[in-house]
């Protein structure tokens, strides 16, 4: 059997349309497959509020202090109404601008008879400290920080806002007298030896009152006079009490706390 010819014409046709055809699709961008569809931008639009929940859930996550997650979640809240209510924004991420955060901290710092953030408490009409403007914006600079290595913002727009200074006034330490003062109130007190005590070991070590709160009876070596804290961070640390608080404690105990002997 003879097989049928092909005609040269309808070969040419046909390689013809197929060129047509390959030539009118859209060739694929260079490194991408060509069903992937192009990443979405990070919208600086995000809802602040969210922001700073995810940034807060964070922490958790790394083990932040209660008290550490609560100052920065009133630090945020304090920045979001001030927003809506002073500078008339939408709390979104594209407020954490330069501009906008040196008002927040000017609003922050000076004395305002009304209160300032919605309240009335005495502490926030008067001039705030440094400190405590110093902590807003550390605060601030840590959510920028981590909204950029998230990707919800492509740089810090912080950059060229300059931390808040705190004046480098030494503090003098308490004399004598002033320290047998302490006592003698103390002495007065319905709780004398334990008021004492305490107050004698916070003028040796210099720990703070939260930290001398937190202490356990095994945290103490009575014997030597060594301390085990827990500070900021969950941080452990050792400190020392001189003769004088030693007896202080020993007296509170032997009269009011037996049974930690």
């Amino acid at each position: 059997m003879s097989q049928r010819a092909t005609s040269p014409l309808r070969n040419r046709a046909t390689s013809s349309r197929s060129q047509r055809a390959t030539a009118s699709r859209p060739l694929p961008a260079a490194g991408r497959r060509p069903d992937a569809s192009p990443r979405r931008p990070a919208s600086s639009a995000l809802d602040l509020r969210r922001a700073v929940t995810r940034w807060l859930g964070d922490g958790k996550a790394q083990g932040w202090s209660p008290r550490t997650l609560e100052d920065r979640q009133e630090t945020m809240d304090r920045f979001c109404w001030w927003l809506e209510h002073e500078a008339r924004v939408t709390p979104t991420l594209d407020a954490m601008e330069p501009g906008l955060v040196r008002e927040f901290l000017a609003y922050a710092r000076a004395a305002n008879p009304q209160g300032r953030f919605g309240c009335d408490r005495l502490s926030t009409k008067r001039e705030a400290r440094p400190s405590t403007v110093n902590a807003y914006f550390r605060i601030l600079r840590a959510f920028v920080n981590f909204c950029v290595e998230e990707g919800l913002l492509a740089e810090t727009p912080l950059r060229n806002v300059k931390e808040p200074r705190i004046p480098k006034d030494q503090v003098q330490p308490l004399d004598g007298a002033q320290v047998q003062a302490l006592v003698d109130a103390a002495r007065r007190r319905k709780t004398p030896e334990r008021d004492v005590a305490l107050l004698l070991m916070l003028v040796d070590t210099g720990m703070r009152a939260s930290e001398l709160m937190g202490l356990r009876t095994g945290d103490v070596d009575r014997g030597e006079g060594v301390l085990t804290v827990t500070g900021k961070g969950n941080k452990r640390r050792t400190v020392y009490m001189g003769v004088a608080s030693r007896r202080a404690l020993w007296r509170y105990l032997e009269s009011e706390r037996r049974d930690a002997l």
